[in-house]
């Protein structure tokens, strides 16, 4: 693996399945749907592309596949934090959060 490319498997360590499942999810996070999956980040180093947010020269790639095609998405390092990171976090913290108050709501009825 080149130094400028990290996968999910190479940042988290995850097993197959553990990654499947996360890169589904930070995908949709982002707004990619349809199976959409996250496939890793890439250091741009001297790249022309711009950022997808502010179009100033970006910093980080977002790899995602689509069945058998690859595409990316471009951020500078503000707009990756501000946005992408971001955005995976809420998205996270929300479904986990619907996730337990449905669980909580189903433990406290009177239902069985």
């Amino acid at each position: 693996m080149s130094d400028n490319m990290r996968t999910l498997v190479d940042i988290a360590g995850l097993v197959r399945d553990e990654r499947d499942a996360w890169s589904i999810l930070m995908a949709r996070a982002v707004g990619n749907l349809n199976g959409r999956r996250l496939w890793g980040f890439k250091k741009l180093k001297r790249s022309k592309k711009k950022c997808m947010y502010c179009g100033e020269r970006a910093e980080i790639s977002v790899v995602y596949s689509y069945g058998e095609k690859i595409f990316s998405e471009y951020y500078c390092k503000r707009c990756f934090l501000n946005h992408f990171i971001e955005d995976v976090r809420n998205f996270v913290k929300g479904q986990l959060y619907t996730i337990l108050n449905e669980l909580m709501r189903w433990l406290e009825s009177d239902r069985i």
